[in-house]
């Protein structure tokens, strides 16, 4: 029988009474759904105060596996009614938060997003500096597989033992005019000081409003260790790999919003999608490849925050991707 980590392990044990985790899954990521509770259960998020939206991917058939993993451990989920696009997934994350009680806390994680907390996490929440009206925030660090691979995932070892190299700055590298994309809302109390419930703009921050005080003055979050970011999973054409889901928001958003599109078609260009359609092997392309060596190494056991904020400007400025003919999506306060 699996033990419960002892409560000093677990930094978010304190908030476990007023704590509140949403996240949305394709229904086949049944195996990143284990390890993603497995993850937050560990922090010492309660399984109950969990919601899960689960996409079916057009084939509510495809549930059923999703729905007999959840259901047991007394996992909240609804499945989506319309085809996935960020809007859906938003629309549901605020609704989900007004429905909160008034002392509720709350994390909105995407099924890939595995957030670190301090030990002293406690203390930080407790200890409120002035102007930060509990928001804790934090940028990815994106994790691949040993020697620049990508692999596709397993359900063991530990999905931070797949995937152990860390490459902060990646996305910042990736798409410099495009800092929201890198940057994410951690933990957050959802009343804030004015009583007013807090909104998500979107998959990565809050609305800008409740970047402001009432009367204008500014907010800024409190910073956490980069969050380790899992989606570059492997696989061959047809197997739910990132490439597979990555091609599919394209075209979702080609259609849709233009804008969004531009991530993923920067993301694919780092690869060599020829040889993986001809192969089902996942590789990088030799402007990948050169990304990659100067960005990642072996994930810290003990992160440095301002060591990874300082390899995040540096990612920045090396490489310049080329700026989109969309505009900017940089929010203020959240460049870095």
């Amino acid at each position: 029988m699996r033990q419960r980590p002892p409560a000093a392990a677990q930094p978010l044990a304190f908030l476990a009474a007023q704590l509140h985790v949403f996240t949305m899954i394709p229904s086949t990521d049944e195996t990143l759904m284990r390890h993603w509770l497995a993850h937050y259960t560990a922090l010492g998020v309660r399984p109950s105060h969990i919601q899960v939206l689960v996409d079916p991917q057009r084939d509510p058939a495809r549930g059923a596996g999703m729905a007999a993993l959840l259901s047991p451990l007394g996992v909240n989920y609804t499945f989506a009614l319309r085809q996935y696009h960020s809007d859906l997934k938003r629309d549901a994350a605020n609704a989900f938060l007004r429905a909160l009680p008034a002392d509720a806390w709350a994390i909105s994680a995407d099924a890939d997003e595995f957030f670190r907390f301090p030990s002293n996490m406690e203390k930080l929440v407790r200890d409120e500096a002035p102007g930060h009206d509990g928001i804790f925030a934090t940028y990815f660090a994106e994790r691949i597989g040993a020697n620049f691979s990508f692999p596709p995932l397993r359900a063991a070892p530990s999905i931070a033992e797949q995937f152990p190299i860390e490459c902060a700055g990646f996305r910042a590298a990736l798409l410099p005019n495009f800092n929201a994309q890198d940057y994410k809302t951690a933990l957050f109390r959802v009343r804030d000081r004015a009583g007013r419930t807090r909104q998500i703009a979107g998959s990565h921050a809050l609305a800008p409003e409740f970047y402001k005080t009432p009367r204008g003055g500014a907010i800024n979050p409190r910073y956490l260790p980069f969050v380790p970011h899992f989606s570059f999973f492997g696989g061959p054409p047809g197997s739910h790999s990132f490439i597979d889901l990555a091609l599919h928001k394209q075209e979702v958003y080609m259609s849709a919003s233009p804008p969004r599109a531009v991530v993923y078609t920067k993301t694919l260009e780092l690869f060599d999608l020829d040889h993986w359609r001809a192969a089902g092997e996942v590789r990088l392309s030799p402007a990948g490849r050169q990304r990659c060596e100067a960005l990642c190494e072996l994930a810290p056991q003990t992160p440095n925050l301002k060591k990874q904020l300082d390899r995040r400007r540096n990612a920045v400025k090396t490489f310049q991707a080329a700026s989109s003919p969309f505009g900017d999506w940089h929010h203020a306060g959240h460049g870095g």
